[in-house]
């Protein structure tokens, strides 16, 4: 068994370059468009606004989770960094800009020396629209994509130079996940046994064993002062752990593990086909919104994803089998192996199926079945790197080899063309929408922005106070349950989950204006001077006042005056 590390064909590294940074300030323009378009819808616009306002030493939980338990900090703490970005529409396309790199370092740290495949390993998930839509949401389940991913780097680089300092950041990689995300435990648990497993394969070196610890231990000490200490003083342990009310036998448990390892080929090639899979993990793909033309190519791309996973585990089994067949009839192995995607393989494979049977033995969702695709979009990095770089983990000399690299750069050439090509579109499509159907997307960001502008301006016009009159109608009968739900809160913080967050946080970080009815959380509509509304629905009628109507996309302001 030979080992290789190239792909024969020699491209001109110049040309290689020119590509890429093209490549990259077309993702960057990409990632700009998606900002404009972000939800900030409640949930995301709490956790900036605690951020900001509640003070780092004044964060006991995060938000309350659907189960009404409350989540743990890493959200809120997290959002107090990034309040340091001017604005929501920065914060966005900071998030997007920050998942580029992370899909880059680790392309780079297994392919650094070989172009073509750090193409084939990068490409796909740069490129996937469902990827790139999820960038820009400031959203736990999506957030928790980039602890995965960076997970995978780290684990790269210490099976590469098994050094004892990996295991800092790999460290805080285990405390932040459920930190973030109550259901992070899924992450941390398998973070931590894939460590322990790579520490046992390749076993480092004892240099500044002492320095590591204590960076260890400071790391868990910090963990628990800033989030697990406050957290526990809120939240009962039983609270937790009474949630879960499944109770599994030994041998449910092994049909499970059994399912998700030996059934990864299956649920790999098929979880990420069906359009309704696209409606309910990511908020942009509802169809009611979306062009016959959007719609056509987001189909494609599933079937394009669908037909490289078979070709990948169908190429990959031929590999073997061929082998074994040569190996028993002439006693020679004549496989090569490509050990860097070997390495990206096979921790992708095992992250995922421990995943996956983690979830479903700790009583979370069956995501082998398809649930909640909402999470499980933390894992379809990992479903691109495996279904692409699969291929060449075996490889053989002769034509065998040419038309498994010629499929698989025409692939990645058509995965990226159609799902770059529907991203565009979906953006388009949600930017251009005007009529009265609303979405769990929301209307996009730029035009809460272009309301907020307005509001600051036309107050500073009319008063100098820092209390500005606004109420917002903002239901549009998918979000009516805020202010009932954000009652949850309140043991905590001061009224903030409320109807309007967003245009709150925007109206304090830019122009230091406060909500009239700030603390308050079943607030009342129409004593403002200012009634933000959906444009596509009937505008609020005051009695007693003149009215005029402003349209920012599909918002309206209405400005009252007494």
């Amino acid at each position: 068994m030979r080992e290789v590390t190239k792909i024969p064909r020699k491209s001109n590294p110049y040309i290689v370059i020119g590509v890429i940074i093209l490549f990259a300030i077309l993702l960057l323009i990409d990632r700009f468009y998606w900002a404009q378009i972000s939800q900030w819808r409640e949930d995301e616009a709490t956790n900036i606004w605690l951020g900001y306002t509640a003070g780092i030493s004044n964060m006991p939980v995060g938000l309350i989770s659907s189960a009404e338990i409350p989540n743990p900090n890493g959200m809120i703490l997290l959002g107090f960094f990034l309040s340091f970005l001017p604005n929501l529409l920065s914060i966005s396309f900071f998030l997007g800009v920050l998942q580029i790199s992370v899909f880059l370092f680790v392309g780079w740290k297994s392919f650094s020396g070989n172009w073509q495949f750090l193409l084939l390993a990068t490409v796909p998930p740069l490129s996937s629209a469902i990827l790139r839509s999820i960038s820009v949401e400031f959203w736990n389940q999506y957030t928790i994509t980039l602890i995965n991913v960076f997970f995978i780097f780290w684990a790269l680089r210490y099976l590469e130079e098994p050094s004892l300092w990996n295991l800092p950041p790999i460290t805080a990689l285990i405390l932040l996940a459920p930190s973030l995300y109550l259901a992070g435990i899924v992450n941390a648990m398998v973070m931590a046994i894939l460590t322990i497993g790579i520490i046992i394969y390749k076993r480092p070196k004892m240099n500044n064993f002492m320095a590591v610890l204590i960076g260890v231990l400071l790391l868990i000490s910090l963990s628990i002062f800033l989030t697990w200490s406050p957290y526990f003083q809120n939240v009962n342990l039983t609270q937790i752990t009474g949630y879960n009310q499944t109770r599994l036998g030994i041998v449910d448990k092994f049909q499970i593990a059994w399912e998700a390892l030996f059934g990864l080929p299956i649920y790999a090639a098929f979880q990420w086909v069906d359009n309704s899979t696209f409606e309910s993990a990511f908020k942009n793909a509802d169809p009611r919104i979306l062009s016959l033309s959007t719609l056509f190519l987001l189909r494609l791309t599933g079937r394009i994803y669908f037909l490289q996973a078979i070709f990948a585990f169908t190429s990959f089994i031929y590999l073997i089998f061929v082998a074994f067949l040569k190996g028993v009839t002439t006693k020679t192995f004549d496989l090569e192996i490509n050990h860097s995607a070997a390495k990206l393989v096979i921790v992708c494979a095992v992250f995922v199926s421990l995943s996956y049977t983690f979830s479903a033995w700790l009583g979370g969702p069956s995501w082998i079945k398809g649930e909640r695709p909402d999470q499980t979009i933390q894992y379809l990095p990992m479903f691109l790197f495996l279904i692409f770089l699969l291929p060449f983990v075996f490889t053989t000399d002769g034509r065998v080899k040419k038309i498994i690299t010629g499929i698989s750069y025409v692939s990645v050439v058509i995965f990226a063309a159609l799902n770059l090509s529907c991203g565009f579109m979906i953006i388009q499509d949600h930017l251009q929408y005007r009529g009265n159907v609303l979405t769990k997307a929301d209307v996009p960001l730029i035009d809460k922005m272009l309301v907020v502008d307005f509001l600051a301006n036309d107050w500073s016009e009319y008063s100098n106070s820092s209390i500005i009159p606004v109420d917002y109608d903002l239901g549009g009968g998918i979000w009516d349950w805020v202010p009932e739900f954000g009652k949850l809160l309140t043991p905590w913080y001061p009224a903030p989950m409320t109807t309007g967050r967003s245009f709150d946080y925007e109206l304090l970080r830019q122009y230091g204006l406060t909500n009239y009815q700030e603390g308050v959380q079943l607030r009342t509509f129409g004593a403002g001077r200012y009634l933000v509304t959906y444009a596509f629905e009937d505008p609020p009628q005051v009695e007693g006042g003149h009215v005029t109507n402003y349209v920012f996309g599909r918002l309206r302001v209405t400005t009252v005056e007494r």
